[in-house]
């Protein structure tokens, strides 16, 4: 895979990952083991027990009456940053007492989690009313649970949160949508107080791969685990490009880089697409294009730092399980062995068993915005049931400096659920026979 980059676009029926995991959409009927209905390809990592137990016990010991008291009928909506040893810096509470209240509580306590930590989903979705999440105590209500664990470093006063809202009450002027052909990028020095000192704005080049966009040049501080901070094997030259701020190169402390979105925008109203009795989507899918501006900073050096800042703890927070991650990487290079680059872009599929097995590969002739669905595969294979679906795209990287990328291409990942039956070991049929060009093969 060392001559491709590969992208997962969907994950049908899992958790999110994002650095602060939100706990919402609620369902009306929670499955009681819904991470053994999923294939293992599609299963995100879970909280591991020692980390479970530590957010559940900042949540009683924050808020007793989650696991106190008399039991309620609506949803505790809860945001709880916390250190490594259990430590809470930052915590809120909302109750729900309707499912229509959820969304707009959520919304509003996530903006209390700081960036820079890392969380992956204690269970699959809110956990219900009733459950055992501590030694003898059970939740009062239904509870939703958007939680970080922040490095054992983090500071309040270094927060990139601070960043983003002096950028975006000063500059919202210099936001660009994405699908430019330039975005601007920002360039600020930040004083103690967490406010901009001296700045710079300059225009940066966007190229554009069909669904890919990819930023030419601007600062080269890289982003770890959601906070951008200076790893440099060269701090010394990162921190020269702050001098004309007025920041000489000693006085250079923690530097980064954030991508900022303008919130509440970007989203262009569409007709939602129909799926066509042959299992084709049809109609143009709603675009999302957010305007965004590149933010490269530095905070002042504190006595005793070194040029560049002392970056976060990483190594101190708990490790999420790879084994999902694998699994994604190997359908990655089982997609691209069915798939090469020379072949059709779009229109590809596979069909996997529950544990990853390939079963089927096809390709269709798709038109403009039409998109193979689930049932087009079960309209196919009739008697199989399909557990989830995965969209993937990779494209091979240039061969030699100043080479172009390849073609980008699009496979539809189906896999089959726990009690499906395998499709049948004969031939698919004729081309004549189906409703669209399809050639399927069987892996040998």
């Amino acid at each position: 895979m060392s001559s491709t980059n590969w992208k997962s676009l969907i994950r049908a029926l899992a958790t999110s990952t994002a650095l602060v995991t939100p706990a919402f959409p609620l369902a009306a009927v929670e499955p009681q083991n819904p991470l053994e209905a999923m294939p293992p390809a599609l299963r995100m990592p879970q909280a591991d027990e020692v980390t479970a137990r530590l957010v559940w016990q900042a949540v009683a010991n924050q808020f007793p009456e989650v696991v106190n008291g008399p039991e309620r009928d609506g949803t505790f909506i809860i945001a709880i940053a916390l250190r490594p040893d259990g430590t809470v810096v930052r915590s809120g509470l909302r109750y729900a007492a309707s499912a229509a209240e959820v969304n707009s509580d959520q919304q509003a306590l996530h903006v209390l989690l700081p960036s820079g930590g890392m969380s992956t989903p204690l269970g699959f979705g809110p956990q219900a009313r009733g459950t055992v999440v501590l030694a003898g105590r059970t939740l009062k209500a239904r509870t939703a649970i958007a939680y970080t664990i922040m490095p054992a470093n983090w500071e309040e006063a270094r927060d990139v949160a601070l960043i983003r809202r002096a950028v975006i009450e000063k500059h919202v002027d210099l936001f660009l949508p994405m699908s430019a052909d330039h975005i601007n990028q920002l360039t600020v020095s930040m004083n103690e107080n967490g406010g901009i000192a001296h700045e710079r704005v300059e225009m940066l080049a966007v190229e554009h791969h069909e669904n890919m966009s990819r930023v030419v040049g601007g600062c080269q501080i890289p982003e770890i685990a959601g906070a951008f901070t200076a790893l440099h094997l060269d701090a010394n030259a990162a921190a020269a490009g702050f001098a004309d701020l007025g920041l000489e190169l000693d006085h250079v402390g923690l530097m980064g880089m954030l991508q900022l979105t303008l919130p509440g925008s970007g989203r262009s109203p569409a007709p939602l697409p129909t799926v066509g009795a042959d299992g084709i989507s049809r109609g143009a899918m709603m675009v999302f294009d957010p305007p965004v501006l590149q933010v490269c900073y530095a905070w002042p050096r504190r006595p005793g730092e070194p040029v560049g800042g002392t970056v976060l703890a990483q190594d101190s927070l708990p490790r999420n399980d790879a084994s999902s991650s694998n699994a994604e990487y190997e359908i990655g290079r089982l997609a691209e062995r069915y798939f090469p680059p020379d072949g059709p872009r779009g229109g590809n599929w596979m069909l996997l068993t529950f544990n990853g097995k390939v079963v089927r590969t096809g390709n269709v002739e798709l038109g403009k915005d039409e998109r193979l669905t689930q049932t087009y595969v079960e309209r196919l294979i009739p008697g199989i049931k399909i557990a989830g679906s995965s969209g993937m795209e990779y494209f091979s990287a240039p061969k030699r400096p100043g080479d172009s990328y390849g073609p980008q291409i699009h496979v539809d990942v189906y896999f089959l659920s726990k009690d499906s039956p395998l499709p049948p070991p004969e031939d698919m049929p004729a081309v004549a026979d189906q409703p669209r060009r399809d050639s399927s093969k069987e892996e040998p």
